[in-house]
Order: C-alpha cells, then structure tokens, then sequence
C-alpha cells in the first residue's frame, strides 16, 4: 500500500479537461491485461496493477469471461497509452480507477459493450447502471447468454 502510494505521490497532477474539473490523474502504457477488470500499467514512477473501478466482470472460467478478457485486451493492447483518474486503492492494493484511452472511458465502454456489469457495491456514478440496462434491453455481450449461464 505504501509504495501505491508513494508512486501516486510522484506522479505530477494534471489538469484533466475531459473530467470537467482539475483531478489527480496518472498516464501510464499498458503492460497487461489480467482479466476483464485488471490491467497491469507502467507509469514512469514504476508499475502498478489497476482494477477498472464502477465495473465488475466474469472470471475468466466463467461464461463470458474470456469473451470481456479478450474485449479489453483488443481495446488497450500491450503498449497503449492510458490516463488514469485513481478513485481508491483496495484490499490487494490495486489502484481502483477510471481508465480512460484518449477522451474514451473504458470502464463504461466495458459496460456498454456487455462485457461488465456496474459494480453497484463501489459505484459512483449511477449512469453505469443506465448503460448497463441498455446493454440488456439489447442483449449485448454477457446478456447474450441464456439466464442460467450469466
């Protein structure tokens, strides 16, 4: 946890037009994505894992888990250049935060495309459960899957 935070500490706060307001950011490139909701990220301070935060997906063993796995992979392949806006750090002192790729936020992408659901246990933002409810009605990504298997 201290080192998370010493590395966030480092890092140069930045004036982030696309949040609307001044907020710490970090940018890094992407080393790794983990599964549908973890990324590994280089920051010039040094590397910390990310946990995409409002969002929640499968497992990777779990029906549609290597479907969102693959979708986020495609989306920041090894090497892209994020912007992170840190929102807390959790119990396995990953960064939870925004990730964004350009203007784009991927955690709502990851929801609007049917890949990840709103985390509703650390949701801070109640549009993710909008996007994630158009994403149903449309049967997108895991709610492609029959009920039993979601």
């Amino acid at each position: 946890m201290a080192r998370l935070l010493a590395v966030a500490a480092g890092v140069l706060l930045a004036s982030s037009a696309w949040a609307g307001a001044q907020s710490p950011v970090l940018v890094g490139r992407v080393t790794e994505v983990t599964d549908g909701d973890t990324i590994h990220v280089a920051l010039a301070s040094g590397p910390i894992i990310v946990r995409l935060h409002s969002i929640d997906t499968p497992e990777r063993s779990q029906p549609w888990g290597r479907q969102a796995t693959a979708a986020l992979a495609r989306r920041l392949r090894q090497g892209t250049e994020v912007t992170l806006r840190p929102i807390t750090q959790d119990e396995y002192d990953r960064l939870g935060a925004v990730v964004y790729l350009g203007d784009e936020n991927v955690n709502a992408w990851m929801v609007q495309q049917g890949h990840a659901w709103a985390y509703r246990r650390y949701l801070d933002d109640a549009q993710y459960c909008a996007w994630e409810q158009q994403a149903r009605a449309s049967g997108l990504g895991v709610w492609s899957l029959p009920p039993s298997k979601r």
